[in-house]
């Protein structure tokens, strides 16, 4: 590269940067080098055939090694002792190796191949080569270590010895050394092959200490496999066994230690999985070890040490894994105890002694601690684990739990782990009520779930699990605590609750916040009796995919907010506001797929409305306005990724219209731009065009503000005989400027004043040659002279003047081929008096000369739009016709009056005068009924004036006289009598409500209750049984009733003498019994 000056006058490279990459394939010489995977140090890709040749100086051979390689199982490296694959394979190699040191070749040139498969990718390898000298008479080639071991001396001469050796816990297969001896007419070679170390499955260990691996280690053990060491050591001696790592595949392969010579002897342990105790202890000299896989996957199998200790006492026994040894003496007779730790069921004794005798041992093994699948638990305080917690729990299982405390209590379940197979696996908390289980909550997956309160006092857990992966699982402590309240139902995602009662009796209600909806009950009340609960499950507050939306404003989200939506959603949502009222949406957050994931909004009820976008994405912040007081809004999303969306909306008063699109062929008279109510709109087609439809629309509010009604159309018309009075005008044929229609017959009669003559001008001519005519009589008809006939195309100018004050035109086209037709002016000599618009007039001279003037005005009431005068001139082509166009007289709106507070207008109709009708927002009315209505007169002014009606608060009838005998009521939220407020109704302690628990204010006026009226009952306890050799005294099981306890004579009273019902519908103090004395 060369540093120049570039454009910018700036030094620059005249190069980019180079880059070095590693190829796929290649030819490498030289005495030393390199081979890399492509891509190296990145990773490879599949799908490609790399072919990779190495070659050293003649007389030399090629020492190499890898000091990196990973490649993907699947994928193999394939290297050939010479110039092609066809040479002998020296290796194939795969997977993960450390420090692989290649055999040497047998000529100075080597092969690689590398193919991966088309979907896999690793690291690769990275290979050094160097030329190394053959072995010669005096001299062997190089060797090195085998893997997990070493090699012992060094040197390649003739009489030089090389000894292996291998790591602990590994055996040498082959010599043990090797010496490098001479050939008679030969090279120098050694006498014997390369030794390797492996783990063997088994043996008799007689040594102070040594090392036991799996099969296979480090990498993971073979299937079918029954391996057993026998260790042996002087007596006097035991034998400590220590796991420095351990991983089998659990149940199935286990590792059994036995404490003598022999599988008869005392098992000290049988380990499966991941859970074993760091140390085992032997009582004598002997120690047997037998492994056992089975036909399934390996895993990364152990690591063991042994070593000698003395046998003066009895071993300490292995520490107790969830659970705590009593006891640190370990001399004969001695005694240690054991205990587990809350939530663990002890297995074995609880107590061993060190025995007498020649052999140190104890008298039972040490126990284990284990957690079970279920059991009763009856104590205020405890421990619940899943089973083999903290190890995995076993596939297949379903445990219960029953938690029973006495009637009154309910529990507290704190959960400290969780960690479960997310929905294949869960644990379920079911109350036990009136003699059915009732599913509380149920958990699944990993994340830890919050306090879950019981207002029962008998709770069942139950762990259910399938037949895939294994997962910790969980523990739980629980608490009693005494039942005086319902569970706090706070917080209320997405909602909030009315009333802050939860005791006995009182009830709840709940409330979504804008935007979301209820699913279950608004209304929960405190039920009495043996449990402490909620006569219905918490309701949730959920956006919802779809529903009618309605209110002065709101919000819509997306489902499941704040929660990303589903896949496959179709949700369709229609928000209405009071007629008169438009809808302005804003999206304040827009997050979803772009184009797949989308929402579409129309202007009206149904998809046939004017849609007013379509939006995805994240056009967020978007808006859009409705002319409608309907809008439909729909969501629909794929089967892929999710996102979210929230809008909110608002009603406005509808005002403006918009204005109407442009008719072909017309012009538009409008006062302004700003089209209010009542204001108007006329089209008067151009000259030559008749107009189909009405020539007047107006702004009005009906179902939408529109204008009304559709705009007509311009077009050239196929009269018969049309009569034509006026001095000058313009005969188009049918369709102009398109083509005309086949198979036409069409005429005109023009018809002027007395005195004077007609003159007609072809502006322009295209038919038909001989088949399609344009013919003009000199008279009303084609029984008088012919001026002229048309046919074929013109462009020369063209004139015809008749004799008379009359002509007749005529036009005929056969059926074969069209064309652009004609355009014919037509003139006398004077301005004829141009016609009146409606609702006005027009003054002037009937037959205008050169310079004459015309007037038109309008009535009142009603406003000119137009030319207000029109003068007689000569055009270009020297005929006399008036400079402007007839104008139009519109009425004169009053324009859009105040709407009333807390209320809107609707137009009611429309014809000489507009009529509007005053509406109020829900929960107000017309103050006075008959000022409903209002009318626009001819003097611009409303009927009612300046002032709107006025909207009154709608109010309920005051509850002040209701009584509820042994209770009352609260006022949850509005005044007490406005429309909204809702009222609460409550019972004394001791009385439990029946009836309608709340009370709305509706908007009629009226409270929400029907017929029946809320009332309080007194509450009631369960009748208390007799006891045997003794009475109660006492009948009455209501609130405040007490029951008496008595024992005959010779017996005494155990529990509690006096009983009161109380106000949770329990008795007091504890069951009585009589007892002999």
């Amino acid at each position: 590269m060369v540093c120049v000056f570039g454009d910018s006058d700036r030094p620059s490279w005249n190069r980019p940067l180079p880059t070095c990459v590693a190829p796929c394939g290649g030819k490498s010489t030289g005495s030393t080098g390199a081979v890399l995977s492509p891509g190296f140090p990145g990773n490879y890709s599949g799908a490609q055939h790399c072919a990779f040749s190495v070659g050293v100086p003649h007389g030399f051979v090629i020492f190499a090694e890898f000091s990196f390689f990973q490649t993907a199982h699947k994928d193999f490296l394939y290297i050939y002792d010479g110039p092609s694959q066809r040479a002998p394979l020296l290796g194939s190699l795969s997977g993960s190796l450390r420090e692989k040191v290649l055999p040497l070749t047998s000529s100075h040139q080597m092969t690689l191949v590398f193919s991966p498969s088309k979907d896999s990718s690793a690291k690769g390898f990275h290979l050094v080569y160097k030329a190394v000298p053959k072995s010669s008479a005096s001299e062997c080639t190089p060797i090195t270590a085998p893997r997990h071991g070493q090699k012992i001396g060094s040197g390649l001469a003739v009489g030089t010895t090389l000894g292996f050796q291998c790591d602990p816990g590994y055996k040498l297969k082959g010599a043990k050394s090797v010496r490098c001896i001479t050939m008679a007419n030969a090279l120098a070679r050694w006498n014997d092959s390369m030794p390797s170390c492996s783990v063997p499955c088994g043996g008799n260990l007689t040594d102070m200490s040594g090392t036991i691996l799996s099969p296979g280690f480090p990498g993971s053990y073979a299937n079918n496999l029954s391996c057993v060491w026998r260790i042996t050591l002087p007596e006097g001696d035991g034998v400590q066994l220590q796991v420095l790592k351990f991983a089998t595949e659990h149940t199935w392969d286990t590792l059994h230690v036995y404490d003598g010579q022999d599988e008869h002897a005392l098992r000290l342990g049988s380990f499966s999985g991941t859970s074993v105790p760091t140390f085992v202890n032997s009582s004598s000299n002997e120690l047997y070890i037998h492994f056992i896989s089975d036909v399934s996957m390996g895993t990364g199998g152990f690591h063991l040490k042994y070593t000698a200790v003395g046998l003066s006492s009895c071993s300490e026994p292995n520490r107790l894994s969830n659970g705590i040894k009593i006891g640190d003496r370990y001399l004969v007779n001695d005694v240690v105890s054991f205990e587990c730790e809350s939530g663990f069921k002890l297995q074995g004794h609880a107590h061993i002694m060190c025995m007498p005798g020649p052999i140190r041992r104890w008298n039972f093994p040490p126990p284990i601690c284990r957690a079970m699948c279920g059991g009763t638990l009856t104590g205020d305080a405890g421990v619940i684990l899943s089973p083999d917690f903290p190890g995995t729990y076993p596939n297949l299982i379903d445990c219960f739990w029953d938690i029973r405390l006495s009637e009154g209590r309910g529990v507290v379940l704190r959960f400290e782990n969780f960690t479960m197979e997310q929905n294949a696996g869960y644990l379920e908390v079911l109350a036990r009520l009136t003699g059915k289980n009732v599913t509380m909550r149920r958990f699944s997956g990993s994340n830890t779930p919050e306090t879950v309160l019981s207002t029962t006092h008998h709770t069942i857990l139950h762990l259910h699990s399938d037949s895939s992966q294994e997962q910790q699982g969980f523990c739980i402590r629980y608490d009693a605590y005494e039942l005086q309240n319902c569970p706090d139902p706070l917080p209320f995602p997405n909602g909030h609750v009315l009333g802050s009662g939860v005791g006995v009796g009182q009830s709840l209600v709940f409330r979504c916040q804008t935007g979301f909806a209820l699913i279950g009950q608004p209304v929960l009340t405190c039920q009495h009796g043996v449990s402490r609960s909620w006569d219905h499950p918490f309701p949730q507050c959920i956006a919802p995919c779809g529903g009618n939306v309605t209110g002065m404003k709101g919000t819509v989200y997306s489902p499941g907010y704040p929660e990303e939506y589903p896949s496959f959603q179709d949700c369709t949502w229609l928000i209405s506001v009071p007629h008169g009222h438009g809808i302005h949406i804003n999206f304040t957050l827009l997050h979803t797929e772009p184009i797949y994931d989308f929402i579409s909004i129309w202007d009206g009820p149904n998809q046939s409305s004017h849609q007013l976008g379509i939006f995805s994405g994240n056009s967020g912040l978007d808006a859009v306005s409705s002319l409608t007081h309907h809008v439909l809004m729909r969501f629909q999303s794929d089967f892929s990724i999710g996102g979210f969306f929230a809008l909110t909306f608002f009603a406005y008063q509808l005002r403006k219209c918009t204005q109407p699109s442009p008719v072909a062929n017309a012009d538009v008279l409008l006062w302004d731009n700003n089209l209010k109510i009542g204001d108007m709109v006329t089209y008067r087609c151009r000259r030559g065009y008749t107009l189909i439809g009405s020539a007047t629309l107006t702004c009005q509010l009906n179902t939408w503000l529109q204008m009304v009604p559709t705009p007509p159309t311009c077009t050239a018309s196929c009269p018969s005989e049309e009569l034509r009075t006026d001095s000058s005008g313009i005969i188009l044929s049918p369709a102009y400027p398109a083509n005309y229609p086949y198979l036409q017959t069409c005429s005109w009669i023009v018809v002027v004043e007395k005195d004077h003559n007609i003159t007609f001008y072809v502006e322009s001519f295209q038919s038909e040659r001989q088949y399609d005519e344009l013919e003009i009589f000199d008279g009303v008809n084609r029984d008088h002279p012919r001026l002229a006939g048309l046919s074929g195309d013109h462009t020369a100018p063209l004139s015809f003047a008749t004799h008379g004050p009359e002509a007749f035109v005529y036009w005929k086209s056969d059926h074969a081929t069209s064309k652009k037709g004609f355009r014919l002016h037509y003139s006398a000599g004077y301005c004829s008096l141009p016609g009146a618009p409606e609702h006005g007039s027009v003054l002037g001279p009937p037959k205008g000369s050169l310079g004459s003037v015309v007037r038109w005005t309008c009535e009142a009431g009603f406003r000119l739009v137009g030319k207000s005068t029109a003068t007689c001139r000569s055009s270009s082509l020297g005929y006399l016709a008036w400079d402007a166009r007839v104008p139009a007289c519109q009425a004169v709106s009053c324009g859009v009056p105040r709407a009333p507070i807390n209320g809107g207008i609707i137009m009611v109709n429309r014809s000489t005068e507009m009529v509007i009708k005053f509406t109020c927002n829900p929960g107000f009315r017309l103050l006075k009924p008959q000022q409903a209505t209002a009318f626009c007169h001819r003097d611009r002014r409303w009927s009612h004036g300046d002032s709107p009606p006025i909207c009154s608060v709608i109010s309920c009838p005051d509850l002040g006289s209701f009584w509820l005998e042994h209770g009352g009521w609260r006022l949850l939220n509005g005044s007490g009598r406005d429309v909204g407020s809702c009222l609460v109704f409550y019972c004394l302690p001791g009385y439990y409500l029946s009836g309608p628990r709340i009370s709305y204010c509706t908007a009629s006026g009226t409270w929400s209750w029907d017929e029946e009226r809320p009332k309080c009952t007194v509450i009631s306890c369960n009748e208390l049984p007799s006891i045997p050799n003794g009475r109660k005294i006492g009948t009455q099981v209501t609130f405040g009733a007490t029951a008496i306890f008595q024992c005959d004579a010779g017996f005494t009273l155990v529990g509690t003498q006096v009983r009161e019902c109380l106000a949770s519908g329990l008795w007091s103090g504890k069951g009585a019994g009589c007892v002999g004395a």
